[in-house]
């Protein structure tokens, strides 16, 4: 945990600076039982109260917190099948410095109201072919080395692209499975909501998802 939050916290100019964030799965507040994915940001001093005096389960992934080009944290959502990749990007409607304003709302984009935040188009060419190479990488490593080879029809990604421009995979929201050779004409299976930090194979739901992402 040592190790942890002195790497985290690395680089951070002041005590308010969103230095990381912890991904779960909940209960919808609904009240059908379905899962929701929460996400909880941290500052240095909520960080280190995280890792060395609360309880955890074993449910989420902790990842360090990827500032981005400008004073508004932003997250794009690719939505993927084999034959086209759509974008868009969420940006946050306050500033990060604006320290008058609580953590969270300062730094939520999908999984937050959406009045804390606006949808603006994903501009160039350079950063939406980087993404849709990625989206194809995990394609072909989860089809590489998950058992029976399984093959994704359909992805809904996350992604962050930091200070530089690059983007990362931060999360998977939704997984569909194509259907085994023998019965691809049969109805494609519904959408697997996956509500997870990340993703692996084998295709598993829940927090027994490898990070893949993080490798």
């Amino acid at each position: 945990n040592k190790k942890i939050y002195a790497e985290f916290t690395k680089g951070a100019k002041t005590p308010q600076d969103v230095v990381a964030y912890h991904i779960s799965e909940r209960v919808s507040a609904d009240g059908d039982g379905s899962p929701e994915t929460s996400i909880t940001y941290f500052d240095s001093r909520t960080l280190h109260e995280f890792l060395f005096h609360q309880q955890k389960e074993d449910d989420g992934c902790l990842q360090k917190f990827v500032w981005p080009k400008g004073a508004h944290n932003s997250m794009i959502q690719a939505a993927w099948s084999p034959q086209i990749c759509l974008l868009e990007r969420r940006v946050t409607l306050h500033r990060l410095d604006s320290t008058r304003v609580p953590l969270q709302q300062r730094c939520c984009t999908y999984e937050g109201g959406e009045h804390l935040s606006k949808i603006t188009p994903v501009r160039g060419t350079l950063l939406p072919d980087k993404i849709q190479q990625l989206c194809w990488g995990i394609v072909s490593h989860v089809r590489t080395t998950s058992h029976e080879h399984q093959h994704i029809s359909r992805l809904l990604l996350n992604f962050k692209s930091d200070e530089q421009a690059r983007a990362a995979p931060r999360r998977s929201s939704r997984l569909r499975p194509a259907p085994p050779r023998a019965s691809r004409s049969e109805a494609v299976p519904p959408l697997i909501s996956a509500n997870q930090p990340v993703f692996a194979p084998p295709l598993l739901s829940g927090p027994r998802l490898a990070a893949l992402v993080l490798l």
